[in-house]
């Protein structure tokens, strides 16, 4: 499942330059897009996650270390939400099984401004949460598109943000055991906006 080309690492002083900059895209007039690879902000390692062998009744829960993520400065200047949104994919690898099992997936991206972990991974601080299935036996992926206009005010406020990822996978059904990997494979943030010309 893994790719050695896919996981070179990006430096994050350029990371943070590149993205928060470079994909910041003006529309002319007072129409504003920007689009921002939030998975580049964090090392392929804080993405992927081995989960041990799990039985019957089992599960495994797994918190990413907390990242730092710039803030487009296009960010500040929207008077006007037309559209925020975040695409979430994973990539599931569970081909490593004994019987046969059914496990309840649930990868949960949290988002704040502060990086104190106590803080930090409670409920309100979480930006997207992914649910889904995995069968075993299976290499499956989960995706999904959100609303996250909400988190609006936050990136406004802040230069820069906390960002980090908290996967969990439980048994539901079947006999056996199994053990894989999952990887976010995607995670950008796309706006679409007006702004303040002044």
């Amino acid at each position: 499942m893994r790719n050695p080309m896919r996981h070179a690492r990006i430096p994050k002083a350029l990371a943070a330059f590149s993205l928060a900059l470079l994909l910041m895209t003006g529309c002319g007039g007072n129409r504003i897009i920007l689009n921002l690879d939030m998975d580049s902000f964090m090392p392929v390692e804080e993405r992927l996650f081995e989960y041990p062998l799990i039985n019957p009744g089992g599960s495994f829960t797994h918190h990413s270390a907390i990242e730092t993520l710039g803030t487009p400065e296009g960010m500040k200047d929207i008077i006007s939400l037309e559209e925020m949104l975040v695409d979430l994919q994973v990539v599931l690898d569970n081909t490593d099984v004994i019987g046969a099992m059914s496990m309840a997936v649930m990868v949960d991206v949290h988002l704040a401004a502060s990086d104190q972990p106590l803080q930090f991974w409670q409920p309100e601080n979480r930006l997207v949460r992914l649910q889904g299935i995995l069968n075993g036996g299976e290499i499956s992926t989960l995706e999904e598109v959100f609303d996250a206009a909400e988190f609006l005010e936050l990136f406004q406020e802040h230069d820069s943000l906390y960002l980090g990822l908290a996967f969990h996978l439980e048994h539901i059904d079947g006999l056996g055991a199994v053990q894989g990997e999952a990887e976010v494979t995607r995670l950008h943030l796309h706006v679409e906006a007006k702004e303040d010309m002044m």
